[in-house]
């Protein structure tokens, strides 16, 4: 006889029985889980869709041109490569908790600096890549990658599809509010105020991730 293709000694992880409903995902112990993964990814991606959408033209803002703004644009790539990096070697070593919220403090304490500098001065180009390039550093040793991941580790499979769709749902909530206010913000007061804006929900992803983020590191799928 052949020999069987493939493995056939692969353990099947029990799935837990019953239906999938948006009901059950916000009822009983899924209730703060939903909370969490929707409300961290809405903030994440108010900040993150604002700044990547307005980038080049802020740049251009402070006087350089349009191609020396394209080249730095494309530079604001190599903290966010740096971040991601950081977070692949750290994710199984200090857990998922850990690194979401540093990455939302510290990206929050970046963009209050650079917000509260900018209500007295004006920022010249150079400050301004460094605050962008420091929010995607931080983005990306956190919430970038752990927002997606979240709502994958922490539901099990029977109503993970469903709780999956809920934050990503309010994800994209967040990025129209960001794509929307951030021009209305800094048109009609300055960019200081939309730095001010971009920190608040920076500190509203890490408040959530401290007080409702389960730690995820070495759990099996459910």
């Amino acid at each position: 006889m052949g020999k069987e293709a493939g493995t056939p000694n692969v353990d099947v992880p029990s799935v837990e029985s019953g239906s999938s409903s948006i009901k059950s995902v916000f009822s009983g112990s899924y209730l703060p889980l939903i909370m969490f993964a929707s409300i961290a990814w809405f903030a994440y991606d108010v900040s993150s869709y604002g700044v990547w959408n307005y980038t080049p033209s802020i740049f251009v803002s402070t006087g350089i041109s349009v191609v020396s703004s394209i080249v730095s644009t494309l530079l604001e790539d190599l903290p966010v490569i740096a971040g991601f990096i950081v977070c692949l070697i750290l994710i199984d070593r200090i857990g998922r908790r850990v690194l979401q919220a540093a990455g939302f403090g510290l990206a929050g304490i970046s963009l209050l600096t650079f917000g509260l500098y900018s209500m007295h001065h004006t920022l010249p180009f150079i400050l301004i890549f460094i605050a962008f390039a420091m929010m995607h550093l931080f983005h990306n040793i956190g919430p970038t990658n752990l927002t997606y991941v979240y709502p994958v580790e922490i539901f099990p499979t029977r109503v993970r599809g469903t709780a999956m769709g809920i934050a990503t749902s309010a994800s994209r909530i967040g990025a129209i509010l960001g794509v929307f206010a951030f021009p209305l913000l800094i048109g009609t007061f300055s960019l200081s105020a939309g730095l001010l804006f971009f920190a608040i929900f920076e500190f509203l992803g890490f408040i959530v991730t401290v007080i409702l983020a389960p730690e995820t590191k070495a759990t099996a799928l459910k």
